[in-house]
């Protein structure tokens, strides 16, 4: 049995805006249904209201045998602590993903980690534990989503939309004390909402929106939506 923590790195700002991550519930789903070995588990320092110091210590306590980091810009440097005071207590391995590894890979994987993912993260990290533990074949070193430490330099590396509508999966909030959030931002931000999303891409190509750089846009079914909804309801 292996061992995985999904971490969202600490942030300040968000008031009473504390989203649940839909990405990660999603990757849990996806990963959980591919891999009966691993032992999944959340570190959500938004949700909880952890410091750099405080996500150290829990890691550190638990020593996951992988470690994977969602990271968006505001959490660039918290993230890099951390993974730099973690590969001096020991050395999992650690992925990461998100919004400001996807334009900027290779700056983490020369603070630490092993893996850096540009778009989409399901079918990546399939790849990554099967290379790492179920002797893939396959070369990373040569997938154009997976930013490696031998990646070579003049390598084109861009984010990827991997997986058709059909086969992105309804999200698994089971990580989650969906108590603890609130995806409300709009007129009475007292009130609690949730996210539920009815499709993955964008139809527009906004330069200054990392969306653009991620082609495919997939419309889920009425039937999966009402899935999703239904699996959020009763994650309540």
């Amino acid at each position: 049995m292996k061992t995985m923590m999904f971490i969202r790195p600490p942030f300040n700002g968000m008031d009473k805006y504390i989203p649940p991550h839909l990405g990660i519930a999603t990757l849990y789903s996806y990963l959980n249904s591919k891999f009966a070995w691993i032992k999944f588990s959340l570190v959500d320092a938004l949700a909880d209201g952890l410091n750099v110091e405080e996500v150290v210590n829990i890691i550190e306590k638990t020593r996951p045998d992988i470690l994977a980091f969602t990271v968006k810009t505001m959490q660039n440097v918290q993230t890099k602590n951390i993974i730099l005071r973690i590969r001096q207590i020991y050395n999992p391995l650690i992925i990461c993903g998100g919004n400001h590894v996807s334009v900027s890979p290779r700056e983490f994987i020369k603070i630490g980690a092993d893996y850096a993912i540009l778009g989409e993260g399901e079918q990546a990290i399939e790849k990554i534990i099967n290379f790492e533990y179920c002797h893939s074949g396959e070369n990373l070193n040569e997938c154009s989503n997976i930013c490696t430490k031998n990646t070579p330099a003049y390598f084109a590396l861009k984010p990827c939309a991997e997986i058709a509508g059909n086969g992105i999966v309804t999200p698994d909030w089971s990580l989650f004390n969906l108590h603890k959030y609130n995806e409300n931002i709009h007129m009475n931000k007292d009130s609690y909402a949730l996210p539920i999303m009815a499709s993955r891409g964008c139809p527009f190509n906004c330069q200054y929106c990392l969306s653009s750089t991620l082609k495919g846009l997939r419309y889920f079914s009425i039937d999966r939506v009402k899935k999703d909804l239904k699996a959020l309801i009763d994650a309540r």
